[in-house]
């Protein structure tokens, strides 16, 4: 019979986790499923502890990745995948024993959705407190399950942990899978994803145990840097500020930091001007920004007259000022956007 799911789990040098990870599948409430295991030439004894498991269950397959790298590795394991739902998975990370059945439950319910991820939970296990962003990220990311939370903050973050998304796999097929590159492979995918159209969604509960840890991909490899996640975010959005706003639309920005201007730098590499700066921050105001004056925030003007891009990376920061811009008539998504 045709498992109902298809688990994609690449692994390299993942001795410490794999088997706990692996021991989280072979336990779910729904056990209608294939595991890929997939191999990207691991040098520890990786490979060795698995052979066990996959001759005692016909269910999980290993394969030696073609070519190198988590996105190789992931393409290779969406190829070889029999069902027409792909659930990702880390050789680090923990399922809860209903995530398959929550998951593909709601998928089946409900066809015109694209993803859908889970909440998470916080495993930390990185020395001196060094854990804190990742616990105020795993925070935020908690917080955005609607598809209208998910298309408003998309360019604030990743709103999903990768391991805990499943998606359909004709989606790959229409648009495209994991690309190499000097950006965070999931999260361009999500952005390319919305940019085409793809509904996603986040179920409100916690399915997944995401483990923190200093070998972690995404604290070691260049490719998660901030800057990294900026260009992407600039790329994705010009492009919907191109489809999505009136031509010769004012585009002004709230934010004038660090964060601001770097941001500002590439979105002038798409061709992204901004007209007007504003702040709250008496210093900053009436100085120059790129060669514009920086004004207070009470001068944005009636809503319809202009686009604001809130360049501000705090979140506290953030509620304050959408509260504010909201009190203006203001909505997320039509009148502003949050960019970070």
């Amino acid at each position: 019979m045709k498992p109902q799911v298809s688990i994609v789990l690449p692994f390299k040098d993942a001795e410490a986790t794999i088997m706990d990870s692996i021991q989280s599948v072979l336990e779910q409430s729904d056990q209608n499923w294939e595991l890929r295991l997939i191999d990207d030439h691991s040098r520890d004894k990786s490979g060795d502890l698995i052979k066990k498991v996959v001759a005692a269950d016909s269910r999980v397959f290993v394969h030696l990745n073609p070519g190198e790298g988590i996105c190789d590795a992931l393409n290779h394991g969406i190829e070889e995948s029999t069902s027409s739902l792909i659930a990702r998975m880390d050789a680090d990370d923990l399922m809860r024993k209903n995530r398959i059945f929550e998951q593909s439950v709601f998928m089946r319910n409900n066809p015109g959705v694209g993803l859908v991820a889970s909440k998470v939970s916080h495993i930390d296990e990185m020395p001196g407190g060094k854990a804190r962003g990742y616990r105020l990220y795993v925070s935020w990311t908690n917080t955005i399950i609607t598809t209208k939370d998910i298309m408003n903050n998309r360019f604030i973050e990743s709103p999903f942990a990768h391991p805990s998304v499943m998606f359909q796999k004709q989606i790959i097929e229409k648009f495209g899978g994991y690309r190499k590159g000097n950006f965070p492979e999931d999260y361009e995918l999500w952005l390319r994803w919305m940019h085409k159209g793809v509904v996603m969604k986040k179920l409100n509960q916690t399915l997944l145990d995401w483990r923190d840890h200093p070998d972690r991909l995404s604290r070691k490899d260049i490719s998660y840097s901030k800057k990294y996640f900026q260009q992407t975010k600039a790329c994705y959005l010009a492009l919907w500020i191109e489809e999505n706003l009136p031509p010769n639309t004012s585009l002004s920005a709230w934010g004038t930091g660090k964060v601001a201007k770097k941001q500002l730098n590439y979105l002038k590499e798409h061709g992204i001007r901004i007209a007007a700066f504003y702040d709250v921050d008496p210093r900053k105001i009436g100085n120059p920004l790129d060669h514009v004056i920086i004004k207070s925030n009470l001068e944005i003007p009636d809503k319809g007259k202009e686009f604001i891009l809130v360049l501000v990376g705090n979140q506290g920061a953030r509620l304050e000022i959408q509260s504010f811009l909201n009190s203006r008539g203001y909505e997320v998504g039509k009148d502003f956007l949050f960019l970070t």
